[in-house]
């Protein structure tokens, strides 16, 4: 079976043997010793009809083998015409063509009508993964806000100020260095470290199908000569959707503004933090629990008054169970309970410590391999993942090529009949059940691209 479009003339092999031997090919014959018949196979019983050829529709290739032009006046509408030709003293030649409304390269324009753009604003729309990058963010950012809110309602005050210091000068380090790069790093950079290689292109799957394919076999054209003379233009390649997702995603720049509006914020709150704590604590000793005597009565020559008026030695201070004591500033009360207090605060300070330095690992954390983790994701598309993407409804692109080789090369039945069905390539499922009238108008159809 041959493949023609309505209305429109293709050429068609014709061979011819004579009736004394019909193993050897009659090369002597013309357009006018050769009679053309055609019949359209509709179940309508009518009869068959002659076609008018001339001498540049019949091509003499040698040995009896002819190139013949028909259909743009016999193939009047859809559907499988019986041709028949016939010549004296030689074995009739019939063969059967399948009219169609449409070709195959017209079928390819679908296809290439998926832009770059619409792939990446389907990804803007509906990519779950985006989706989950943008909700970790905002969760595990309100988190680290959340934790400076209540280190600074806490009260605590810092006993190991250098050590938050070199803490925090770590964090700023790895902000600004090797994970600012993770963030800033394109695209394109990480499919190449991650070793990503492109999909096939069209000319790949052409050279595959020209090799391989049993049901090219039986066109009397190539692919690759019907790509070519329709102008047709190969899909995307990855590195296209890539550029266009660089230049025009919203998701990914926003995504890139949220993070810096973020760490910023971060930053900005931690120096705020920082300085406050610092504030309290510089007049603080480095081990308040391992003060002596000789350690209160010496620090910043405070000087104390005894019972009587007159100085009291150290001892008589920490004897002197109700003395009141004055502060260099005017103020205070030093009663052995309030010592008492200050001494289990001062000494409370290490746990706070410890809940900043595990708040500053929690940071490193998520900046150094969740968020990292999260964006390598994104960039991992796969040929499946295109394959995926809706096309019309919930029918995937891969379902859509299913369909349409089956149209394009798949067996089909029902001829001639109210119901026509295209089979699947290996032949266990109809692709396409058509109804169809008298001239082949689809009434109905139903596809199954699973």
């Amino acid at each position: 079976m041959f493949e023609g479009k309505v209305a429109t003339d293709s050429w068609y092999p014709v061979l011819m043997r004579t009736q004394a031997d019909p193993y050897v090919g009659d090369a002597s014959l013309t357009d006018t010793n050769v009679n053309v018949y055609f019949h359209k196979l509709d179940g309508s019983g009518g009869n068959r009809a002659a076609a008018t050829i001339g001498a540049s529709d019949w091509v003499n290739k040698s040995g009896g083998e002819y190139q013949l032009r028909l259909g743009a006046v016999e193939f009047a509408s859809a559907g499988n015409y019986q041709v028949t030709v016939i010549a004296s003293g030689d074995v009739p030649y019939p063969f059967v063509v399948q009219v169609k409304s449409n070709t195959a390269e017209e079928m390819n324009a679908v296809i290439n009508s998926i832009s770059p753009v619409a792939i990446r604003q389907e990804m803007d729309s509906n990519s779950v993964m985006l989706a989950a990058i943008s909700g970790y963010i905002d969760t595990e950012v309100a988190a680290i806000l959340q934790h400076l809110v209540d280190i600074k309602g806490a009260g605590w005050t810092n006993e190991n100020l250098t050590t938050v210091d070199a803490n925090v000068d770590t964090l700023l380090a790895r902000l600004t260095a090797t994970r600012a790069g993770y963030l800033d790093a394109a695209v394109s950079s990480r499919l190449a470290a991650a070793g990503y290689t492109a999909p096939p292109t069209a000319a790949a799957v052409r050279t595959e199908m020209d090799a391989n394919s049993t049901k090219l076999a039986n066109l009397d054209a190539a692919v690759s000569s019907r790509l070519a003379a329709a102008g047709y233009t190969a899909p995307p390649t990855a590195i296209q959707i890539r550029q266009e997702i660089d230049a025009n995603s919203a998701a990914l720049a926003a995504i890139a503004g949220y993070i810096d509006t973020e760490v910023a914020a971060i930053l900005e709150a931690v120096d705020t933090e920082v300085a406050a704590i610092k504030a309290k604590t510089d007049n603080l000793p480095v081990a308040p629990s391992s003060l002596t005597a000789a350690d209160v009565w010496g620090y910043i020559s405070r000087t104390l008054t005894s019972a009587t008026g007159g100085g009291a030695t150290a001892q008589e201070v920490w004897e002197y169970a109700t003395r009141t004591l004055t502060s260099g500033g005017g103020g205070g009360d030093a009663t052995a309970a309030n010592q008492t207090a200050i001494l289990a605060l001062l000494q409370s300070a290490s746990s706070g410590l410890a809940a900043l330095r595990a708040v500053l690992d929690a940071i490193l954390a998520d900046t150094g391999t969740d968020i990292p983790t999260q964006i390598a994701g994104l960039n991992n598309i796969s040929v499946a993942n295109i394959l995926a993407g809706a096309v019309e409804g919930s029918m995937t692109l891969q379902q859509a090529l299913r369909v349409m080789l089956a149209a394009l090369a798949g067996r089909s039945a029902g001829g001639g009949t109210a119901t026509i069905t295209m089979r699947d390539q290996a032949n266990t499922k109809n692709r396409i059940t058509a109804t169809v009238d008298a001239n082949g108008n689809r009434s109905n159809v139903t596809v199954d691209g699973t």
